[in-house]
């Protein structure tokens, strides 16, 4: 199999694009977990261009965002100033233990090479009683939900391959 590497730094001007289409309800759980959380602090691993954190951030004192791609955390500063920005991997947080209410990834965690490790970091940054989400969807049991796995041979298996079931995210 051959590995393929997306290149986030040149979509990050036009990746928005994507959100024109219903999101599935992902605004939603978001707004309805802040709610009732409360965050004093949040962050977002994978924020990409920030759009969820834009959705959500006048609800929370302190947003802040982590991603590998320059571009994307350029374009997530354009989209809210105020947003607290770190380039990063999520197997490898950058911050001091204990320093989040709320930790969540939206779509990203099979993006994270070690995604049982990624989970212990995000654990590690939240306060007592803190919370943490992982927020997406994956290909285990949804063979036919996605016309991609029709017309291209073998990325259903690499799916698979790179995304973990929901029972091992419970798990770590």
């Amino acid at each position: 199999m051959t590995s393929y590497r997306v290149d986030y730094d040149s979509l990050a001007p036009t990746y928005n694009r994507r959100f024109s289409k219903p999101d599935g309800g992902v605004g939603a759980a978001l707004l309805a977990l802040v709610q009732k959380v409360q965050p004093e602090r949040l962050l977002e691993v994978g924020c990409g261009t920030g759009h969820w954190l834009a959705q959500i951030g006048a609800l929370v004192p302190t947003c802040c965002g982590l991603d590998l791609s320059a571009g994307m955390l350029h374009q997530a500063q354009r989209q809210d100033a105020a947003l607290r920005l770190t380039r990063g991997r999520a197997i490898c947080l950058p911050f001091a233990d204990g320093l989040f209410d709320l930790v969540f990834c939206v779509n990203a965690i099979h993006h994270f090479g070690d995604p049982a490790r990624f989970i212990a970091e995000a654990v590690r940054l939240l306060r007592p009683g803190g919370t943490f989400a992982v927020v997406g969807s994956g290909p285990h049991g949804c063979r036919d939900s996605w016309y991609v796995y029709d017309y291209f041979a073998g990325v259903y298996e690499s799916d698979l391959a790179r995304f973990p079931t929901w029972e091992a995210v419970r798990g770590w």
